[in-house]
């Protein structure tokens, strides 16, 4: 790997990481003055002007912007205005649910989707191919919020089996699990059964099976290891797209995940912690991009060029 691509990948994920701060801060200010909900009915004008020097909120947006980025580089990201802690705290503490949420959902679309997507690929144009891309499409397009609401009536209230929300043990994962994972899983057999019909009739297959190699070696060997490199690509993407993107599961399951913070402190209109919640989600799927853009580069060479 040239070390000019490892610092160019490098000065673009700061350069993202900037304007993902910027445009969090900005859209926290847009959506309201916080003092008018922390102060009470009987505050004179003297008191709200006092708490608003107090929180630096008198002073001009870009040195508000200046101070909390300094803030962010020392580590941090203030108190929440809603429960009276630092905020980076709040944020650590719910941070374990979402990646054991999102980490879960991945491996579930994995075990299911790169088989179904192989076999979909050996079998082509027979009953379990049609089955497969008839999954993988039902699986991309239902929205998440109406597939997990009618998990829980079937698996919750119907048969009562799995609880309807919340943690503690594995029961109460495999709703959120499998409704997170329901895009992905589908999105991901799509792309294996792609590249794996391009890679099964290519020369190099020719070659392995004329070599008199067992038809399993030569698919999963052979042709899943020349594959690899854009389903890889795919699966970091959306691995850190199933981080940020687990709000409504969250909420809908009342996963104490990351993402159900978020929507109870823009519920609250808690500046700092929506601003820390945001950032560290943001930190998290840009260096999972630029590890995959670094993987990458280690399989195909030519990246670098």
């Amino acid at each position: 790997m040239k070390p000019r691509f490892l610092v160019s990948r490098l000065a673009q994920a700061a350069f993202v990481l900037l304007g993902v701060s910027f445009t969090v801060f900005a859209l926290s200010h847009l959506s309201g003055d916080p003092v008018s909900l922390m102060v009470g009915p009987t505050a004179t004008q003297a008191d709200i002007d006092a708490l608003r020097r107090s929180m630096n909120l008198d002073r001009p947006f870009f040195s508000q912007y200046a101070a909390f980025l300094g803030g962010v580089l020392r580590g941090d990201f203030g108190t929440s205005l809603w429960q009276h802690q630092p905020a980076i705290g709040l944020v650590l503490e719910r941070f374990p649910y979402t990646i054991q949420l999102a980490a879960a959902a991945l491996l579930l679309a994995l075990l299911v989707a790169v088989p179904l997507g192989i076999l979909s690929a050996v079998f082509r144009n027979s009953f379990l191919d049609r089955l497969a891309i008839g999954t993988s499409l039902v699986g991309q397009s239902v929205p998440g919020f109406w597939l997990g609401l009618l998990l829980i009536l079937l698996f919750s209230v119907t048969l009562r089996l799995l609880p309807t929300g919340g943690s503690g043990s594995l029961k109460h994962l495999i709703l959120p699990a499998v409704t997170l994972a329901s895009f992905t899983m589908g999105r991901i057999a799509r792309l294996v059964r792609t590249n794996m019909l391009e890679v099964l009739g290519s020369d190099s297959l020719r070659t392995a099976r004329a070599k008199g190699l067992r038809e399993f070696t030569v698919v999963i060997k052979h042709g899943l290891r020349n594959a690899a490199i854009p389903i890889v690509t795919l699966i970091g993407l959306d691995a850190s797209a199933l981080l940020g993107g687990a709000v409504i599961t969250e909420t809908i399951f009342a996963w104490p995940g990351l993402g159900r913070l978020v929507v109870q402190a823009i519920s609250q209109r808690d500046f700092p912690l929506v601003q820390a919640a945001t950032l560290c989600i943001a930190v998290i799927v840009v260096g999972v991009n630029l590890l995959v853009d670094l993987s990458y580069s280690l399989l195909d060479p030519r990246v670098n060029a």
